[in-house]
């Protein structure tokens, strides 16, 4: 099971549960290998993301192994890449590299949650005999490589570097575009803007996903202190709560961060409530700390009080444990007025496990003002996209 994030790693569990159901009945037993890589995460907070998939991945699952491949290593990866671009090696080398980072040197399965994305492509040619299996962006949505509804990147030098050997990939085949056997996705029915999904598909149904956000309720008595939830719950009585889901526009070079602060300021102007209504900032796992610093300092006046989501085990959880932990009663019903604004893919699971409105940001105003020009029409698009997948759910 490859995975880059906490949430995707909620995904797969799921489609790993609903094949495991499938096999109920005949000899199959599963050993289960995790391999966690590319968090494009600030430098110093990858080992810190990796360890709480890591503990997220063990209160629920047995794993013969958990393999985290460290930034360096995929640096070490790109470098046998561009050897065999350049004809000074051959493709085979970079697969017993990968072998021998994995410790895998066969499998019989492989999930991923996409198959364009270099490092996916890489993995499923190294594995090209295990059926191959998709699970899906988000919370388990099928995405083409043409949506705009994805996760923002880096415009970093390690992203030129993948465009570099996307190009050398496609010219040189040396590593073969593959497609996914089957696709598990728990929001398979919904028109999603983009390509059908070119596999079979096979619907998860929302209370396995459901189930495996209870049981990770485990890892936040582990790692939060009960005491900060405590207080949490003392401060939020009998007051409104706005919920705001930063993203990493400006580490994604999508923005500049005076301008993302900005963007954030005047949308929760348009949308400002009571003056005793308290705001909460779940920062994006990838923001950087320091954005995140000016930007409470910057909404402080609209609210009563600003408190930001700053204990490290919370901000790498998905919200969606947060949401449960804090807001939701243990029948997920929440028992406090709350708000939440969200600028991306997070707000569909939101609406899809808890029937929770959100509101969508910016807005076409605030992104002509904030976004560099050549972001303008995609966060246009993307904008429009979510909310069209929000009103079918």
């Amino acid at each position: 099971m490859a995975c880059q994030g906490s949430i995707q790693l909620i995904t797969a569990l799921s489609a790993l549960t609903c094949r495991e159901k499938e096999q109920q009945g005949t000899n199959v037993e599963y050993d289960n290998y995790l391999v966690i890589y590319d968090l494009r995460t600030p430098e110093n907070q990858s080992n810190t993301f990796a360890n709480f998939i890591k503990k997220m991945a063990e209160e629920v699952c047995t794993w013969q192994k958990i393999v985290y491949i460290q930034p360096e290593q995929m640096q070490a990866l790109q470098a046998k890449l561009n050897l065999v671009r350049l004809n000074l090696s051959n493709i085979q080398q970079v697969f017993s590299l990968v072998h021998k980072l994995t410790g895998i040197s066969s499998a019989d399965e492989i999930y991923l949650s996409k198959n364009y994305d270099i490092w996916d492509r890489l993995l499923l040619n190294v594995y090209e005999s295990a059926k191959k299996i998709c699970y899906g962006d988000s919370i388990g949505l099928y995405l083409s490589a043409s949506s705009t509804v994805l996760q923002v990147e880096p415009r970093s030098l390690n992203y030129k570097l993948k465009r570099l050997l996307k190009s050398f990939i496609s010219t040189k085949n040396s590593i073969d575009e593959i497609n996914f056997d089957v696709g598990y996705f728990t929001i398979s029915n919904f028109n999603t803007l983009s390509a059908s999904p070119p596999m079979k598909v096979v619907t998860v149904n929302k209370a396995v996903t459901l189930n495996i956000f209870q049981r990770l309720r485990g890892v936040v008595g582990k790692v939060v202190d009960s005491d900060y939830i405590n207080n949490l719950h003392t401060k939020l009585v009998n007051n409104s709560v706005s919920i705001l889901l930063t993203s990493n526009f400006s580490e994604a070079t999508r923005m500049s961060e005076e301008n993302e602060i900005s963007a954030y300021q005047n949308f929760l102007k348009i949308h400002k409530r009571e003056d005793n209504t308290i705001l909460i900032i779940k920062p994006h796992p990838r923001d950087s700390a320091v954005k995140i610093e000016k930007l409470q300092y910057s909404l402080n006046r609209l609210f009563s009080e600003v408190i930001v989501i700053s204990e490290l085990s919370w901000f790498f959880l998905p919200f969606e444990l947060f949401l449960m932990e804090v807001f939701l009663d243990r029948n997920l019903v929440p028992h406090c007025d709350i708000k939440i604004f969200a600028f991306s893919s997070a707000c569909l699971s939101l609406k899809f496990l808890f029937n929770l409105p959100c509101i969508i940001g910016f807005g076409s105003e605030i992104i002509h003002q904030s976004f560099y020009d050549e972001q303008v029409n995609k966060r246009i698009q993307h904008e429009l996209e979510l909310n069209y997948l929000l009103q079918q759910i």
